[in-house]
Order: C-alpha cells, then sequence, then structure tokens
C-alpha cells in the first residue's frame, strides 16, 4: 500500500496553526488599540460648535472598529485556537491501525465550540468502523470503495495509504 501515503497531524501542521493564532491575536489587539487611539484623538480639540460631529464621529469609530476585533477574533483567532488544541490533543493519544474498504463518508459534523469532521464508515473483515476525518484534510481522501489503511488517534484518522488495486 504505497500508491498513496498521507500523513496529517504533523509537527509543521501545529506551528502553522499556533503562528496562525499568534498573528490573529495580535492583530485583534492592534486594531483593538487603533480603535481606541483614534477615539482619544478624536477627543481632542472639542469645541461647543463641533461637538455633535466629534461625538458621532467617536460613536462610529468605537462601534465599526469594536466590531472589527471581534470578527476577528472570532473567524482567526478563536478557530485557530481551536484547531491547535484538538490536534495537540490527537496527537498525544496512542495510534492504532484499521485496514478496509471505505465504505461510505458521511455528511460534515460540526462539533459546537471545537472542529469540524466528516464520518468515515470503514468496512473491515470484523465489520463496519466509524471514525472521524477532520474536515480540514477532506481534500485528497480516497474515495469510498478504495482499500485503505488507516493510522487512526482518538478515533481521528491521522494518516491513510490507499492500496493500489
Amino acid at each position: 500500500m504505497e500508491e498513496d501515503a498521507r500523513t496529517l497531524y504533523t509537527p509543521e501542521t501545529l506551528a502553522a496553526l499556533r503562528s496562525r493564532e499568534r498573528r490573529s491575536l495580535r492583530g485583534a489587539l492592534l486594531l483593538a488599540g487603533l480603535t481606541l487611539a483614534v477615539c482619544v484623538a478624536l477627543c481632542f480639540g472639542i469645541r461647543t460648535r463641533n461637538a455633535p460631529l466629534r461625538q458621532g464621529l467617536v460613536i462610529a469609530c468605537s462601534a465599526l472598529g469594536s466590531w472589527m476585533t471581534v470578527l476577528l477574533a472570532d473567524r482567526g483567532l478563536l478557530p485557530a485556537r481551536r484547531e491547535a488544541a484538538h490536534e495537540e490533543g490527537v496527537a498525544r493519544a496512542a495510534a492504532e491501525t484499521h485496514t478496509g474498504r471505505v465504505a461510505r463518508l458521511e455528511p460534515r459534523f460540526t462539533i459546537p465550540k471545537s472542529v469540524t469532521f466528516v464520518p468515515v464508515v470503514l468496512e473491515e473483515a470484523e465489520g463496519e468502523v466509524s471514525l472521524k476525518l477532520n474536515a480540514r484534510f477532506l481534500a485528497g481522501f480516497p474515495e469510498a470503495g478504495r482499500r485503505v489503511r488507516l493510522q487512526v488517534r482518538r478515533g481521528y484518522i491521522t494518516g491513510w495509504e490507499v492500496d493500489p488495486q
């Protein structure tokens, strides 16, 4: 089984996730600080005549900057942090090997505040076994009907080899 072999959950992918997490955190903090600085700067030089305009600008800047910071944290920081924590947990678990035919790939399932995975049903000699494949790694995974050897940790597929037959 060496036609197509692939290993997932490598130290490099974990390092990339941690790097993305750090960049997102820095970006969110920078955006929050910049928003605060602009709001403070707008408060200088207020006169009776320009107070209503400045007040509206401060409110708009504060609201827009705050929502952009929340969006960056929600779409960048938290998903990277969750993926990295998941990957660390899976990598620490003991590995087991399953050999069989991919029976089917079921619809994606998202664990709230965690990862999205695709349930994979594998037909082994002893019967069917249900495993999970992180949705990030779905591209390139063998289609249903192919014989494979899977490396599994904590129920998640961490690597595979495809039988050339």
